[in-house]
């Protein structure tokens, strides 16, 4: 399974803490099954803040919510865009060539 980010600090707002696991994009919006590369490290906080929301509206969320500073704002905007890129990456990389080769990085000879 691929898990973007690190178990000790959040993708979205980047506070260094434990964090859990979040659906990037979330099953009960989609209907689908788990998919490994929908997954990123998240503080409890980001995780219960985006709820179920899609990242794209996560974000409009936070660009509206006036309790959240500009520089914060910022932080969550470069996080999420980066990690749909990230994860639309990955999408295609598995169509291309299979989950194994999407799922690990591969020898150059």
């Amino acid at each position: 399974m691929k898990v973007y980010g690190r178990n000790d600090k959040c993708f979205y707002c980047g506070k260094e803490e434990a964090c859990t696991k979040d659906h990037v994009f979330p099953r009960s919006k989609l209907h689908r099954q788990h998919k490994y590369r929908d997954i990123a490290w998240v503080c409890r906080f980001c995780n219960s803040l985006k709820g179920a929301m899609m990242p794209l509206d996560f974000l409009s969320y936070i660009e509206s919510h006036p309790a959240i500073t500009d520089e914060a704002k910022k932080r969550y905007r470069q996080a999420i865009v980066t990690l749909v890129k990230k994860i639309e990456e990955d999408a295609r990389m598995e169509r291309t060539f299979g989950t194994v080769y999407a799922s690990y990085p591969q020898k150059q000879n």
